[in-house]
């Protein structure tokens, strides 16, 4: 059982056991997923919602982060994962406080529904949290939460049921918002058990609260109320003035004369506060076009998500005219990326207006390649690339070439495309491709690595056994000058050293293939390269022959021409359970892949072998530790590449 408290604190329980998750950021991310379960939410947005101050690799870089504390923490099966996206998804035996609360409502629900809802409320939402999507997400499950208990408490009064009013009435004042419907249904309550002198405190503990937390009196609903029962009236005639809820309720007219009043007295930007209240109100009927505009812009202020402010602009026009108009003030560049991705899913011709003035002036290269990139695929490629050549070849400007390479990159360059610095272009290509596939490609290095090291240990100290198959003469005279333990040791560190590095130089060879080459190209020279990078073992075995640890009988030329020869072979054996880097590959696939592998270097090793038996003394003693080494070696790599491609 996962249990997850986000409401008047943060708590994390397995089993019942609390988990501690450290790192503050890891903590947002949790809640933040939670609150929008089951939704697929894109890396970048994620990274710019918790990490605004951050540029975009080291904010991707701390999402990666927390999310590996969090599935350290919780377990991985919560959580799905892709290189875009990312998602919390509740199984049968999760319990999430805030799942309580909502969106759907229905005026059915039973007194016992409403109180098993209202009673999960334990507080505000994060308590001690300050980012702006908090603040807004609290503000909404405190209306939400208000207009429950609320609902409680009409149908409590309804029953007459005066003790629970009294008591879910004071759990509501306890929340701490003076909440004056409380107030009035605790005065109800009192009359109801005929307690005058309980109705006159209630009502003087109502305008103490408002008074000192607001500073305002009570409004002309509850004065009334108080009127009428301290003059008698029965609870049954007040609790009429608590109709059921209609679609468009009072929260929501409130706001609306709110952005009147804001709007007639030329408010630019609301804070965040305000912000929260409208989020919180969720009218359905969209805003009115300057009400939106006003929203929008205000989101961009203070970075919190805008894609629930569009949705409620009602116009498409309207919302492109309002990023224009913020994209004109100029703002930082981390707001105008916001605006370019809002734009990206806006199909009018405006946004290409719009996007191809990005691309024309933001002096950002990152902003003004994602624009470009944008039109490219909407079909504006060759406007887009006539438009980028123009100020590459008049002014060599870096901000042009990094979004005519981003265009290059990702959609392609026609052959009608005129002339351009073709060196230039491919050098800005080449670490473009670099810095996008460095993380990926470092990382399966270490694993490849690792996973070859930890086989070729366990290859290695089982010589002293290949030996004593082989040789039995050797082994026992082995033993007179080395302990088992230490020949076992010594095997195992010599092929540690040989198998890393050849692990690492397949890794390393056939990744920069993928990293900087496509399609058709790539398949080729990851099989040239690493073929190449067996190279790696072919020194090894040249280095230990020259060093007198086995005994050509044939000249150099012939024992160092069969080594190459070999190793070439083995490394494009190993090529074979490479999966393209940044794919995701099962141990089933990785198993397939190992079984071609091995039959490929176990072929490779064949006139290797016959070669040991022609020029070298020792050559029985090999044959089988040779063959099994290349097939353990390629098991070893396969399965150390188990779902390379998903990001943590």
């Amino acid at each position: 059982m996962l249990e997850i408290r986000l409401l008047g604190e943060f708590d994390v329980r397995l089993e019942g056991q609390p988990i501690e998750i450290p790192s503050r950021p890891a903590q947002s991310l949790l809640a933040y997923l939670v609150l929008n379960a089951e939704t697929r939410h894109r890396r970048e947005k994620l990274a710019g919602l918790l990490w605004p101050e951050s540029e975009e690799s080291n904010a991707r870089s701390n999402l990666r982060h927390a999310l590996w504390r969090l599935r350290k923490a919780i377990g991985e099966k919560y959580f799905l994962a892709d290189k875009v996206s990312i998602a919390f998804i509740p199984t049968e035996d999760c319990e999430l406080d805030v799942s309580y609360f909502g969106d759907e409502r229905t005026e059915t629900e039973s007194t016992m529904d409403l109180i098993r809802e209202v009673s999960v409320y334990g507080g505000e939402l994060l308590p001690g949290f300050y980012e702006g999507w908090v603040v807004l997400e609290r503000e909404q499950l405190r209306a939400t939460f208000e207009h429950t208990i609320q609902r409680l408490l009409d149908l409590l009064i309804e029953k007459q049921s005066w003790l629970e009013v009294l008591e879910w009435g004071e759990r509501w004042i306890a929340t701490g918002y003076v909440p004056e419907p409380a107030y009035r249904a605790l005065m109800i309550a009192y009359r109801g058990l005929g307690d005058s002198s309980g109705v006159a405190a209630v009502y003087q503990r109502c305008c103490e609260a408002l008074h000192s937390e607001l500073g305002v009196e009570p409004s002309e609903q509850t004065r009334s109320i108080f009127d009428r029962l301290s003059k008698g009236g029965e609870p049954s005639v007040v609790a009429r003035v608590y109709p059921e809820r209609e679609r468009v309720d009072a929260s929501v007219d409130a706001v609306r004369m709110l952005l009147k009043h804001w709007r007639q007295k030329g408010v630019k930007i609301l804070d965040l506060a305000s912000l929260a209240m409208v989020y919180a109100a969720r009218p359905d009927d969209p805003f009115d076009p300057e009400d939106a505009a006003l929203l929008i812009r205000s989101a961009l202020q203070h970075e919190v998500d805008i894609e629930p402010w569009l949705k409620r602009a009602g116009s498409p026009q309207v919302v492109v005219a309002t990023l224009d108009e913020v994209l004109g003030t100029y703002p930082k560049p981390r707001i105008r990326k916001r605006i370019v991705q809002a734009l990206k899913g806006l199909e009018y011709e405006e946004v290409d207006n719009v996007l191809l003035h990005v691309v024309e002036s933001d002096d950002s290269a990152e902003i003004r390649a994602e624009a470009a990139v944008t039109l490219a695929q909407r079909g504006k490629q060759d406007v887009v690339v006539e438009l980028l050549l123009d100020q590459i070849n008049l002014s060599d400007n870096a901000a042009a070439i990094a979004a005519f390479v981003a265009v290059v990159d990702e959609v392609g360059l026609s052959k009608e495309v005129g002339p351009y610095p073709k060196l230039p272009v491919l050098a800005a290509l080449a670490e473009r491709r670099w810095k996008d596939g460095r993380r990926l490609l470092l990382r399966q290095v270490g694993r490849v690595s690792l996973g070859a090291v930890i086989i070729s240990a366990l290859h290695g100290s089982a010589a002293p056994f290949y030996i004593a198959l082989s040789l039995p003469d050797s082994y026992h005279d082995t033993l007179q000058v080395l302990s088992l333990p230490t020949w076992m040791l010594s095997g195992a560190l010599g092929m540690m050293l040989i198998g890393g590095a050849q692990g690492l130089a397949s890794s390393f060879a056939i990744g920069l293939a993928d990293v900087f080459l496509r399609g058709r190209t790539r398949r080729f020279w990851r099989h040239i390269l690493g073929s190449l990078a067996g190279l790696a073992h072919a020194g090894f075995l040249i280095v230990y022959t020259i060093m007198g640890n086995m005994e050509p009988t044939s000249e150099s030329t012939v024992y160092i021409s069969v080594c190459v020869f070999y190793s070439l072979l083995l490394g494009a054996a190993l090529s074979i359970v490479f999966p393209q880097l940044g794919t995701s590959s099962s141990t089933r696939q990785q198993l397939k892949r190992a079984a071609w592998g091995a039959a490929a270097a176990a072929l490779a090793t064949t006139p290797y072998v016959i070669g040991y038996l022609f020029y070298f003394s020792e050559a029985p003693g090999t044959v089988p530790e040779r063959l099994v080494f290349s097939i353990l070696l390629t098991l070893g790599i396969a399965l150390a590449l188990r779902n390379p491609g998903v990001e943590i």
